[in-house]
């Protein structure tokens, strides 16, 4: 079977260098090493991504709308694609939705977290990562898949913590918080913030490093004025650590974990939590409130009382805690039962089989709101980029 992986990166939208961008190479390399031919569409109006050096992009060097139509069109008409799994969600995608139904592919599109849309989706397949989204009351889309984030098995980089490491010295805690530096996760970056003074004032030897690459500048001057003054904490954004931040997952202990951040940090057996709207310090990850995180794909969206705020878990924090132990086990077994890609490539073989030919009605329903959503995020960027 040969498989296209499309994604988009364009100015208002994204960086290139978010968690479905890794998402997407996950896909790619479990469909690959079960013999299938895989390559990348890769729609980039910026200068960077973490996709390039992972195989050739099809769509090099191809910039502004009537560039892809054409390249797009030229693409298809010749080639014996069977299937292209969209993680874009830009007028691109929606455009080369109608070539595959002109052409006879199959077209599945993927959301892979983010909050529930507000325009009405009219997808004919479509990959969702959380029962937030799926259950989105104007998503008409005719099949649905709930297929949660997973994570391939990854090794560190050792030098790189060496080098990492002669920077930051390491605590007894070590706390990471990763993600885009952007407005949307501004208050988990905040909790980190709170938990690190929480947690500095009990008298524990902490540090914590809140790593990102800047997606929007003003954020990122209101972290820098939130850890003014603070000792051992650290704003990081250095691309050779902001490009692979799970090359030094295991540098720390203790992680709080938003998207695919939660999957990469229970991987390595790290004592991770999640965020709530209802706390101000990060939560626990426990049977108590599990599957509400993990509805919302540990998101800044989910919400769990404050009674599990890690204020009232302190017994975690202690090293020779047979808590801790019981806690970060139950963490990992949980990865490894619904976010280890072990199982990743004969599901999406199953999704595939059952996807069906898109209907051009709901193509052009699509276009129609991705145009309306197209400009919006467009004059936002003008006007605040």
């Amino acid at each position: 079977m040969k498989v296209i992986f499309f994604i988009s990166t364009v100015k208002g939208r994204n960086s290139g260098n978010g968690g479905h961008y890794r998402s997407l190479l996950t896909y790619y390399s479990q469909l690959y090493e079960r013999g299938h031919g895989v390559q990348i569409m890769h729609y980039n109006e910026l200068d960077s991504s973490i996709l390039d050096s992972e195989g050739k992009n099809l769509l090099e060097d191809v910039k502004g709308t009537a560039n892809f139509i054409r390249k797009t069109s030229e693409m298809l008409d010749r080639s014996n694609v069977d299937v292209i799994i969209s993680f874009g969600e830009s007028l691109q995608s929606r455009i080369l939705r109608y070539y595959c139904w002109k052409y006879n592919i199959l077209f599945i599109q993927v959301l892979p977290g983010g909050a529930s849309r507000i325009h009405p989706l009219f997808f004919m397949n479509c990959i969702y990562f959380s029962q937030e989204n799926i259950k989105n009351p104007v998503d008409f889309t005719r099949n649905k898949f709930l297929l949660t984030n997973r994570i391939d098995e990854f090794s560190v980089d050792e030098e790189l913590i060496y080098d990492f490491e002669i920077s930051y010295p390491k605590k007894t805690l070590n706390i990471l918080r990763v993600s885009r530096i952007c407005e949307a996760y501004l208050k988990p970056f905040l909790s980190a913030i709170k938990l690190h003074v929480f947690l500095k004032e009990k008298g524990l030897d902490v540090q914590t490093h809140l790593i990102g690459h800047i997606q929007d500048q003003k954020t990122y001057e209101i972290l820098k004025q939130q850890v003014d003054n603070l000792e051992d904490i650290f704003v990081i954004t250095e691309n050779k650590y902001t490009k692979e931040v799970k090359k030094l997952m295991t540098y720390y202990n203790v992680a709080i974990g938003i998207g695919r951040g939660f999957g990469e940090a229970a991987s390595k057996n790290l004592m991770v939590f999640g965020y709530s709207a209802k706390s101000h310090l990060p939560v626990v990850i426990n049977q108590h409130t599990y599957e509400k995180i993990r509805a919302a794909n540990f998101s800044p969206r989910a919400k769990v009382s404050a009674k599990y705020g890690v204020d009232n878990y302190l017994n975690l924090f202690s090293s020779d805690s047979k808590d801790r132990d019981e806690y970060c086990n139950f963490i990992y077994k949980k990865f490894t039962e619904d976010y280890l890609s072990n199982k990743l490539g004969p599901k999406l073989e199953e999704i595939i089989d059952k996807s069906r030919k898109d209907n051009f009605v709901y193509i052009v329903i699509s276009l129609f709101f991705i145009s309306l959503s197209e400009v919006w995020h467009r004059t936002k960027y003008k006007l605040h980029g």
